[in-house]
């Protein structure tokens, strides 16, 4: 059976009364000893003088009444007043200890950590008026109830194990976490502080220590876990480089697509922040440095074009987009990237551009009429001969409808159906003449080829037109030409 506190004050020599004034029961003796010791030969003294005169019995007297008259005081100071202060001590610690009592039991009751103490047999022998907030049970309802009555079954065996280490081993960690049931038959995750008890001589009386309901901490550990793992893995099965730099540039992730792009590893990358801008091309250089600086320091999204040489020694073209990243409090964490390998596309870009190049001289220097439109009839490009011819410039023409600007009345939308119409299914006409108005409002004569363009998809994008001013000599075309002499 356990002791209580004033049970071990009875048994105690020394006591501390409050905790500014320890007050000690037994009191040094050696002063009123050394006083009564005085006393005594005084006493022999006097009675040796008045024996030495004669007065023998007056020596007896006074000797007899000398020590009557000390053992009075000798008495009370050794015998009555320890035992006094003994009993007046007792009360003074009985009062405090009941008032540190009252006072503890105020704490654990405005606390929300449940306070606990189960005995040897992990019953529970008390449990702080809270508990009803975690475990849906009263105190009252829990008390005498078994530790592991709220465990569930798969778990019993590892919280026993905890209590076990706990109560053979100094060193083990007190603090664990338990999952038990509440009375509606939910879980809740409860941290648990624990202290193993023991008597007197050292024997296991039981367990005390504090619950803390964490659910709402772990159910958001593991939302954030989750989503963790799910961008972790769209990331790393990303099939461009993705990458994550700190506010000073040093790169806290980098995705494995920087190992086909590049040939080193994501975990060289994150060992060696310069490994990135050492991979730049020394041409371009000064615009990573700089546009990197700027997403870094200046918080800005926005996307630049570099060259990088991978570990075999081959150009790649790379296409950077960054934008800040914050944390939930607004912190800031640095910038979060995406590369992306476009040497394909570039290359074909480029050979694109050297085509349109070489497209554009050859119509530029022919005596032809030549213009691109779209599948809406919109002209998105016109030689300089065609301009010449009807005196318009680039902005009359470009981006408006080449059956509005240049062909009369209903012509213009029989051309359109026509020409747009058979476009459309892949057989626009190779070869039609119709007459154009000029900005004068003069009528020319135009003989055209056509060429309809297709995209990679085989999708029909536009029509290539490229025409000869006949005018005057439209009897040589009167054979092919139809509809009213506007189309063959």
């Amino acid at each position: 059976m356990r002791k209580s506190v004033l049970d071990f004050a009875d048994a105690a020599d020394c006591f501390v009364v409050n905790e500014k004034r320890p007050v000690k029961v037994k009191r040094d003796r050696l002063p009123l000893l050394f006083m009564a010791f005085s006393a005594f030969v005084l006493a022999l003294a006097v009675s040796y003088i008045f024996t030495q005169i004669g007065f023998e019995t007056y020596g007896v007297f006074a000797f007899s009444a000398l020590l009557t008259g000390l053992a009075i005081p000798v008495f009370y100071f050794v015998a009555v007043r320890p035992v006094s202060r003994h009993f007046s001590a007792y009360a003074e610690i009985k009062e405090e200890l009941q008032k540190s009592e009252e006072r503890n039991r105020h704490i654990i009751s405005a606390i929300s950590d449940v306070y606990w103490e189960i005995d040897s047999d992990l019953e529970y022998s008390f449990v702080s008026g809270n508990a009803e907030k975690v475990f849906g049970y009263t105190a009252e309802d829990i008390a005498g109830r078994n530790f592991f009555e709220f465990i569930p079954k798969n778990k019993v065996k590892e919280v026993q194990e905890k209590f076990d280490n706990l109560a053979h081993s100094v060193d083990f960690s007190n603090e664990f976490e338990v999952w038990v049931a509440r009375d509606n038959g939910n879980m809740v995750c409860l941290l648990m502080s624990a202290i193993p008890v023991r008597d007197e001589r050292d024997r296991l009386t039981g367990y005390r220590g504090v619950l803390r309901d964490i659910t709402d901490r772990k159910n958001s550990e593991e939302a954030l876990k989750i989503s963790e793992t799910k961008y972790k893995i769209i990331a790393d099965n990303n099939y461009d480089w993705e990458f994550w730099l700190n506010p000073q540039g040093g790169v806290l992730y980098s995705s494995p697509s920087c190992e086909r792009i590049t040939g080193h590893t994501a975990e060289e990358f994150e060992k060696n922040s310069d490994l990135f801008k050492n991979l730049v091309h020394p041409d371009d250089q000064l615009v990573f440095t700089e546009n990197i600086t700027r997403f870094l320091e200046e918080k800005e999204k926005g996307s630049v074009r570099f060259r990088i040489i991978n570990r075999n020694g081959e150009e790649r073209m790379m296409s950077c987009y960054c934008m800040p990243v914050y944390d939930s409090e607004g912190q800031y964490l640095g910038v979060r990237g995406t590369n992306r390998d476009v040497t394909t596309r570039f290359l074909v870009e480029k050979k694109l551009r050297e085509s349109e190049r070489r497209f554009r001289e050859i119509i530029e220097n022919i005596h032809l009429a030549a213009f691109i439109m779209d599948m809406d009839g919109f002209v998105f490009y016109c030689n300089n001969f065609l301009l010449n011819t009807c005196d318009y410039d680039q902005k009359d023409v470009v981006g408006r409808s080449f059956f509005d600007k240049f062909i009369d009345g209903e012509d213009a939308k029989k051309l359109q159906h026509f020409l747009l119409g058979e476009a459309r299914h892949g057989k626009a006409p190779r070869h039609f003449v119709c007459k154009i108005t000029t900005k004068s409002g003069e009528r020319k004569t135009i003989s055209w080829n056509n060429t309809v363009l297709h995209n990679a998809d085989e999708d029909v994008i536009g029509i290539t037109c490229i025409g000869e001013d006949i005018t005057g000599r439209e009897e040589m075309y009167t054979a092919s030409m139809t509809f009213g002499g506007g189309y063959a």
